[in-house]
């Protein structure tokens, strides 16, 4: 957990050895617990609000013992888990896909205005279309890409570019 500063309160994980600095809080579930039920909890706590400084932020040790946190059986632990798990692949997915597409729209407008200002391509004469898209459109096709996104995972469809 970060103690101080401006990542004071955030949840990060660690495994096996480490070395943590004297601007973390290292810890320890006194019960089995899944690794991931514990930080996601402690993640929703807004362990920042604990910050007893106002100027440098700064949890104390002492607040974070005293943090009280549901604890379910393990069994439905990893069954949250395995949930959220899951719905962060399908976010994952759309997040990767939309920042490819993002990638290559950046790519085609640089080598579009590099052709327009060679004069590989005449532009003079260029009309816009009246009809722009709306809402509405952008609506459908962001509900279309989170079903087949969704589908995608669901159905463990692997993607062959």
């Amino acid at each position: 957990i970060g103690r101080q500063g401006a990542l004071c309160g955030n949840i990060k994980y660690a495994k096996g050895r480490f070395w943590a600095s004297e601007h973390a809080i290292v810890t320890y579930p006194k019960i089995e617990m899944e690794t991931v039920f514990l930080g996601g909890i402690l993640a929703k706590s807004n362990l920042g609000r604990l910050s007893q400084t106002a100027a440098q932020p700064g949890i104390a040790i002492g607040q974070i013992k005293g943090v009280r946190i549901p604890v379910p059986p393990l069994s439905e632990q990893g069954a949250i888990v395995k949930h959220i798990e899951k719905e962060t692949a399908v976010i994952n997915k759309i997040i990767a896909v939309i920042e490819t597409e993002i990638t290559l729209t950046q790519e085609y407008k640089t080598a579009l205005i590099a052709e327009a200002v060679t004069g590989k391509i005449d532009v003079r004469n260029y009309q816009f279309a009246d009809k722009q898209g709306t809402e509405q459109d952008y609506e459908i096709e962001e509900e279309e890409w989170s079903i087949a996104a969704e589908e995608d995972v669901a159905y463990g469809k692997q993607e062959t570019d």
